[in-house]
């Protein structure tokens, strides 16, 4: 398991490591058509 501080990190890139299980918002965005690629 990551650590709190890492995990928080890794959380803003991945879904799944999210605590809040929320969308990271480069994905919002290119979800949204907003961004041309991942």
């Amino acid at each position: 398991m990551l650590s709190n501080g890492l995990s928080g990190l890794m959380g803003l890139g991945f879904t799944p490591l999210s605590a809040l299980h929320t969308t990271p918002f480069w994905e919002t965005l290119y979800l949204n058509g907003q961004l041309s690629e991942p």
